[in-house]
């Protein structure tokens, strides 16, 4: 039994390095590293949902506490054109980003196994280790789930602080190509990301407290569902 979890252990890691290269590189901060491990964390909750593996929500968790998820995204307004909000869902579930749940249900998926409740224990104690830990500046993103239609369009207007440097995240789902902008009220384009691609980033640092508008732009003529972050 050892053994096998070891392989699967080997395979899982391999797994996390796929979804990282899957992510196109950007800007070499912490903060936008965080945001790619957020996003790799969501897919490996999603993989330990759909085959009911709970290594994928042991490696989520462990992840999650490093780069933690402060809540959803709450806009001052939104605006959908063929869009819609999408959570992630495992069954009849939304999936929560949060390690300490992550770990309960990995709980659940071990049934009578007791090596591998050992495991998931371990890790828990790991988590609150991590979590009890100064984290300086350490980036923790606010996120949102969209669907986007075939050219679909999603505009919302967020409050970011002065003089504090403000990062909009998106990741896609690789089936079409995404478009990022940011306005400030005035409609005067301060940032975008057209690179060709669904994994989208800009940032900025506001002289002062102010409303800006976030656009998300569906190129394609299929759907794409996608994670927005911003902090």
């Amino acid at each position: 039994m050892k053994t096998k979890l070891m392989v699967t252990l080997g395979l899982l890691l391999a797994s996390c390095f796929s979804l990282l290269a899957q992510i196109q590189p950007g800007e070499d901060t912490e903060q936008y590293d965080g945001l790619k491990f957020v996003t790799v964390a969501r897919e490996l909750a999603l993989r330990g949902y759909q085959t009911q593996d709970p290594l994928y929500l042991m490696t989520a968790a462990q992840t999650l506490a490093e780069y933690p998820v402060k809540g959803n995204l709450q806009p001052d307004s939104i605006l959908f054109e063929n869009a819609s909000y999408s959570p992630s869902v495992a069954g009849a579930r939304t999936i929560e980003l949060n390690p300490q749940t992550l770990l309960d249900d990995a709980v659940g998926m071990a049934g009578s196994d007791s090596l591998l409740i050992a495991m998931i224990e371990r890790t828990r104690e790991k988590v609150r280790i991590t979590e009890s830990l100064p984290r300086g500046r350490k980036f923790s993103p606010l996120i949102q789930e969209f669907n986007l239609n075939s050219q679909g369009r999603v505009k919302l207007w967020a409050t970011f602080n002065a003089n504090e440097i403000a990062e909009v995240f998106v990741a896609g789902n690789g089936s079409t190509t995404i478009d990022l902008y940011l306005y400030d009220l005035n409609g005067k384009l301060l940032a975008s990301d057209l690179k060709n691609i669904d994994d989208c980033y800009v940032s900025f640092t506001p002289s002062g407290t102010l409303q800006f508008r976030i656009e998300i732009k569906n190129n394609g003529t299929t759907d794409n569902k996608c994670l927005l972050m911003t902090n």
